[in-house]
């Protein structure tokens, strides 16, 4: 059986105003605070990654590149055709 190995963690130290830090200990027990934010952090990462690549990916789709993809109709058609495409492939009914 294959066990997860616990990444290496390191202390640091964070500043919180008054009213923060009273809202923290008010609705997160003492002994579960550090994991609260440890998942806030990660969450927020993710987040911040994502709005990145995003920004990066900003102008990759040109509807002039795609005119057959201009409506909500036409997408929809494009996916139905993917769809009966696999489905002939695979020997299904659509």
């Amino acid at each position: 059986m294959r066990t997860k190995t616990k990444p290496v963690t390191t202390r640091i130290n964070v500043s919180l105003s008054e009213p923060l830090l009273q809202e923290l200990r008010e609705l997160v027990p003492p002994r579960e605070r550090n994991q609260f934010i440890v998942e806030l952090i990660e969450r927020e990462v993710k987040r911040l990654k994502l709005i990145k690549a995003l920004e990066l990916s900003f102008g990759a789709w040109s509807d002039e590149d795609y005119p057959h993809l201009k409506t909500p109709e036409d997408i929809d058609r494009w996916v139905r055709s993917l769809r009966e495409a696999i489905c002939h492939v695979l020997g299904t009914k659509s």
